[in-house]
């Protein structure tokens, strides 16, 4: 059998994949997925026109307002808009570290019930004798029924393959749908029980989440052939950001600026349901052809609070990639946040953005440029605020590293410079909170375009999908 004859066998082979789960399960998750108005978001720029009712009512001394879900949402203060270097009157609270308030407001998303589920997907997976015949008698419905025939291999990595399945209407009135089949593999020397710990974790933390610039995932898989594992998700055929970097080397600041803004409302979001992300990084995120972000790949990322929790879980240990590691996570023995050390990937994933390349290889004592960057970064008192700057603290020692310097475009840049030292703040105890970096004028005043708050249209989608499939089929 030639390579091409293999690969369309492996192909129907995983066209008649089963559902680790009830089918009607992942009916509801794209029923719930396809509607917007079931959305988590939080920007404000059009806060003036808008009039859904979802906006609650601001104390005037506050710079937080809160939306209807509980999330923290900052307020436009029209004293400092067009200043950022305004007085702030004695009774100014803005940027205080509020963790203990800003915790009361998580709405962990992962219950007893999902734990339920993870639990029935585990069995299956760690006692694969148990269930495969069973399986292979099973009236679900098969992969190519729920999601369409594959069409091909359009990503290939480490993790294994990523093909594509196009599911074809047979109404006018409903659109093709174009789902990405992400194969997952065993890896070596791992047992059953941590892969399936690992998927399964990774399923349920992403298929749970509903946000426009979060990857829609909805079915986890299995072919009862093979017991080859695979999860389905919304496809994406724009590439990752890291791809546009490298053909630029280094975006404007206008487009670093609105899609540091679009990372950081997801990620404020995951924190807010009880998620870290754990490996931010260009590379996990996936670009819309109208330019609004996707955050993929919950492989590495941690439920730090559940519903039956009442306080944040903390981790320890390095998780994700070298270059976006925060200082605190390679101290032996050392319990941090992780919703901080998310914090400061983003600032790392800004600088990136801005000049194509990494600022350093690891945030450790070896690493000569993070060392430079701790010789010329700007420092504060953390215990008093700046009298003549709104929403900083007092300024002790003038920043002097160029990569922050030298960005004095765009809007509010000393405020940027300010946010990007904070968030890139070693000590994670005094580093910039996500609701902090909402208050500061920067990015108050920023809009982001309307690609970037989730206004999407299909014109064109199918078209670069099937340029993309045959661009694929033609790479040897």
């Amino acid at each position: 059998m030639g390579k091409k004859d293999s690969e369309l066998a492996k192909d129907d082979d995983l066209e008649k994949s089963i559902s680790l789960l009830p089918d009607n399960y992942s009916l509801q998750l794209m029923e719930l997925k396809s509607k917007p108005e079931n959305y988590r978001w939080n920007y404000d720029d059009d806060a003036d026109d808008d009039d859904d009712g979802e906006r609650s009512s601001t104390s005037s001394n506050s710079s937080i307002s809160y939306l209807s879900n509980g999330e923290k949402k900052p307020k436009k203060n029209d004293a400092d808009a067009g200043s950022s270097t305004s007085s702030l009157s004695e009774d100014e609270d803005d940027g205080e570290f509020d963790d203990e308030a800003d915790d009361a407001l998580i709405e962990p998303i992962i219950d007893k019930d999902q734990l339920n589920l993870i639990n029935l997907m585990m069995d299956k997976i760690e006692h694969p004798e148990k269930y495969k015949e069973k399986m292979a008698k099973s009236s679900k419905q098969y992969l190519r029924q729920k999601y369409g025939h594959i069409e091909g291999v359009v990503g290939r990595g480490s993790y294994g393959t990523v093909r594509i399945a196009i599911r074809n209407s047979s109404t006018k009135k409903m659109p093709q749908q174009v789902f990405a089949i992400k194969i997952l593999r065993q890896r070596s020397n791992e047992s059953l029980h941590h892969f399936g710990n690992r998927v399964t974790s990774e399923f349920m933390i992403s298929s749970s989440l509903t946000h426009q610039a979060i990857i829609n995932v909805f079915d986890l898989m299995v072919d009862p052939i093979n017991m080859v594992y695979s999860q389905i998700m919304e496809y994406i055929p724009c590439g990752d950001l890291f791809a546009l970097i490298y053909s630029t080397s280094g975006l404007e600041v206008i487009e670093c600026d609105c899609f540091f803004k679009q990372i950081l409302n997801a990620v404020t979001y995951l924190h807010s349901v009880g998620i870290s992300h754990n490996d931010l990084k260009v590379e996990n995120l996936l670009l819309t052809k109208t330019g609004q972000l996707k955050i993929i790949d919950f492989g590495t990322s941690a439920v730090f609070q559940t519903a039956w929790e009442d306080k944040v879980q903390l981790s320890s240990g390095t998780c994700g990639s070298e270059r976006y590691v925060s200082p605190e996570q390679y101290i032996p023995h050392e319990k941090y946040d992780p919703r901080l050390a998310d914090i400061w990937s983003l600032g790392i994933i800004y600088l990136v953005m801005m000049y194509g390349n990494y600022v350093w290889e690891s945030a450790t004592e070896s690493d000569e440029n993070y060392q430079m960057y701790l010789d010329t970064r700007a420092k504060f008192d953390y215990t008093k605020k700046s009298k003549t700057v709104a929403k900083q603290y007092k300024l002790v020692k003038k920043g002097a590293y160029n990569k922050i310097e030298s960005i004095t475009t765009g809007p509010y840049p000393n405020s940027r410079k300010y946010v990007l030292y904070n968030i890139l703040n070693p000590d994670p105890k005094t580093r910039m909170r996500s609701y902090q970096i909402w208050q500061s004028d920067w990015i108050q005043n920023l809009s982001v375009c309307e690609a970037g708050r989730g206004y999407l249209t299909n014109d064109g989608y199918y078209d670069i999908v099937r340029k993309y499939i045959d661009e694929q089929k033609n790479v040897k």
